[in-house]
């Protein structure tokens, strides 16, 4: 999801102004260099989107989400892309952050292909390696699961290994990690690599609903 701050209304006029302004406002969007939403963002550049609709982009990219955090609740950054989660916790601590849907695609769980795991409650006393933060709302999600359908602790019977995306796609190819969350495009790598899904976050969230 893109969260947004609305400061003085210029941010969401930048977004809803069709009108080419003659001092247009710049939209500073931090976001994570090797993020899918860099695709959508480089189609605007491109095309001249930004400019065509009466604002500047001015993409910013950062090493981490924590990164990007840091620097939007500090005022460097306009928009950036975080956890529905994560806004909603700002939210209920009082703070006035509006948030935008872009994408459905979810992450989930993979295990090389030679793993004997064939449930989540296989991975006990295994390390994991997590994409994303202790946050994140795929492990989030999966420890609600485990813990419904297994009366599993995720957090006390694994280990847990936190790193950016990359970071966790080479520690799983490597199998230094015996499963690996991460995000949906170096999840459909590592399939590609060999490795297979264990669970979809998806099916886990309707599972823990449920």
């Amino acid at each position: 999801m893109i969260f947004m701050k609305l400061i003085g209304g210029a941010v969401t006029a930048a977004f809803l102004t069709t009108a080419v302004w003659a001092d247009a406002p710049t939209l500073r969007a931090a976001v994570l260099k090797f993020g899918t939403v860099n695709w959508e963002l480089n189609t605007i550049k491109h095309h001249g989107l930004d400019t065509e609709n009466g604002f500047t982009l001015d993409v910013q990219g950062v090493a981490g989400s924590s990164a990007a955090q840091v620097s939007f609740q500090g005022g460097e950054t306009d928009v950036i892309v975080s956890d529905w989660l994560w806004v909603a916790r700002q939210r209920a601590a009082g703070r006035d952050y509006v948030f935008i849907p872009y994408s459905k695609a979810v992450g989930g769980v993979m295990v090389g292909a030679d793993s004997s795991a064939q449930s989540i409650q296989d991975l006990t006393g295994g390390k994991i390696g997590i994409a994303g933060g202790p946050l994140d709302k795929s492990w989030l999600i999966l420890r609600a699961y485990a813990e419904k359908n297994y009366n599993m602790d995720l957090v006390s019977e694994t280990e847990q290994v936190f790193g950016a995306p990359p970071l966790i796609f080479n520690s799983a190819l490597s199998g230094e990690i015996g499963a690996a969350i991460n995000f949906w495009h170096f999840m459909a790598k590592m399939e590609v690599a060999g490795m297979r899904k264990l669970i979809d976050v998806s099916d886990a969230a309707r599972d823990s609903r449920s």
